[in-house]
């Protein structure tokens, strides 16, 4: 079963095959539907942006 991470959660990694996308000028990592932003312990969950579009699933 897989998990989805909660908004908040931090995680170490992001797969590799990843996306980058910018939404309204901040840069954000994409995969299987969850955002991440980069953090100082690793990648923090974030909700998806406003704007985001077709990447907002």
């Amino acid at each position: 079963m897989v998990v989805m991470p909660l908004a908040g959660f931090v995680v170490p990694t992001v797969p590799d095959d990843h996306e980058t996308v910018v939404v309204n000028g901040v840069r954000y990592l994409w995969y299987n539907g969850v955002y991440y932003q980069r953090h100082p312990q690793g990648y923090l969950v974030v909700e998806p942006p406003p704007g985001s579009g077709p990447h907002d699933r």
